[in-house]
């Protein structure tokens, strides 16, 4: 059994640096669809060049966390820590467990954070970032970030760490719900404790868009949403890039419009904009995605639970029970090939969910050229790619992209 996981692992990396390699081949219809939708060839060759940069830099950090979590846990490393901090506890599973886990989540970040800081300068070089946003300011930023997950992720493994312990037979039935609860929870208390943290949110009334309320909630009540505020972030503190989101969930939720994108774009296209984020409001996408993800996890949490099962008093772990700190090493690269294997489905999910989004906006707006032109400026300032390949759609992409939602409006009939 565990010879046979092992080559399954090294499958899932051989496979892996194939998808790697695919994801830097050019896709040239692609290009001509482009084209063919306005875009010019010095647009298109920004995006592709800027892509191309990204990925790269993202295909680095992800082997580096593969061979790490390879060692940690395929090896005698990870089973070896455990036993030492066993020791140190006095026999404190939990709280071996734990100390476990932040030392990985630590290693992780030591391992990941020279590729973020090369993500910062690529940001800078290509202008992507606010002048006086200094690397200094960025580390700030990152360790605060860094720290709300750090705190998060410690809370959600002990609690899936308890249901394991307590209900070795149960805990895959149970955890997938209590992991909806759980995002439940984080959906209802984001937009009012944890955004925050990063970034100041005003209601528009107090911006100097203020004369835009009046017409944005004439459309939130065209679509029958019980809208009074629509919030403004200042993300022209960092960043250039502009965008608008959906989230919160029941009494909180809420629009939020990026303070770069009410500077970039016409009243009417900020209409456009509105009236995507009301469609997701409408289709409840956010309570959607949170279901469609308790399904998926049920799936997932019985495959681990079988993998787990199958590895006791196996080499070289030597574990006794699912909880065993000596397991965490080899459940971090399960859930790392887990997360690839969901990617896409979750991709697709997210990309249909944009789709009835941009429809939704289509039948508020009633003018498709509005919709156009909006798409066409947000991906010019954003330095998108606007010529992806199919296959990096398909892996990669939670949104359609620029030609595919600038055809969806040019096909589009009230």
């Amino acid at each position: 059994m565990i010879r046979s996981l092992r080559l399954g692992v090294w499958f899932a990396i051989v496979l892996l640096i194939a998808i790697a390699i695919a994801s830097f081949v050019p896709y040239w219809p692609a290009v001509e669809a482009a084209r063919r939708n306005g875009f010019s060839d010095e647009v298109i060759q920004s995006g592709l060049t800027r892509s191309a940069e990204s990925r790269l830099l993202f295909w680095a950090a992800q082997f580096a966390q593969i061979f790490f979590i390879y060692w940690i846990g395929l090896s005698e490393t990870g089973s070896r820590l455990a036993s030492f901090w066993l020791v140190r506890t006095q026999s404190r599973v939990w709280l071996t467990a734990l100390i476990t886990v932040a030392w990985l989540c630590l290693c992780r970040e030591l391992l990941l954070f020279p590729f973020r800081v090369m993500s910062y300068f690529q940001s800078q070089r290509w202008g992507m970032l606010a002048a006086d946003y200094s690397l200094l300011s960025w580390s700030k930023d990152y360790l605060i970030a860094s720290s709300v997950d750090f705190l998060l992720l410690l809370v959600g493994f002990s609690l899936f760490w308890m249901l394991i312990k307590f209900l070795p037979k149960l805990w895959w039935l149970i955890a997938p719900l209590a992991s909806g609860v759980l995002a439940i929870s984080y959906a209802m208390i984001a937009p009012l404790v944890l955004d925050p943290i990063m970034n100041r949110f005003v209601p528009i009334e107090a911006t100097q868009w203020r004369d835009l309320k009046p017409r944005l909630l004439e459309l939130t009540a065209k679509a029958d949403l019980p809208v009074q505020d629509i919030w403004v972030m200042d993300a022209s503190r960092r960043s250039t890039h502009s965008n608008a989101y959906f989230t919160g969930f029941g009494s909180t939720r809420r629009i939020v419009l990026y303070d770069t994108l009410l500077k970039q774009l016409s009243p009417a296209e900020i209409e456009a904009v509105l009236a995507h984020e009301i469609g997701h409001w409408e289709y409840d996408h956010i309570v959607w995605g949170i279901l469609f993800g308790t399904m998926g996890m049920w799936l997932g949490c019985w495959i681990i639970d079988y993998i787990l099962s199958s590895s006791l008093n196996q080499h070289p772990w030597r574990a006794n029970a699912k909880h065993d700190p000596r397991l965490i090493g080899w459940i971090a690269l399960l859930l790392f090939f887990g997360e690839w294997l969901v990617k896409p489905i979750e991709n697709t999910i997210s990309r249909r969910f944009e789709i009835q989004a941009d429809i939704r906006a289509l039948e508020l707006i009633e003018d498709r050229q509005v919709v156009i032109d909006c798409e066409k400026k947000m991906a010019i300032e954003n330095k998108s790619n606007v010529a992806p390949s199919p296959w990096n759609r398909w892996l990669f992409s939670t949104h359609p992209s620029s030609v595919q939602r600038i055809e969806t409006a040019r096909n589009w009939h009230p």
